[in-house]
C-alpha cells in the first residue's frame, strides 16, 4: 500500500520530477481542470 501511495518514493505511474519541461498539474491549485483533462459529458 504504501508504495501505492508514494510514501517511499513516486507511485506507479509517476515520472520522476524534471523529466517533462514545464510540467503543470492536471488540476490547478484553484481546484480548475486542465481544459484537456475535463471529463466527458
Amino acid at each position: 500500500m504504501k508504495d501505492d501511495l508514494g510514501v517511499v518514493g513516486p507511485g506507479p505511474g509517476c515520472r520522476d520530477l524534471g523529466k517533462v519541461k514545464d510540467a503543470r498539474p492536471l488540476i490547478d491549485n484553484d481546484g480548475k481542470i486542465r481544459p484537456s483533462f475535463e471529463p466527458k459529458k
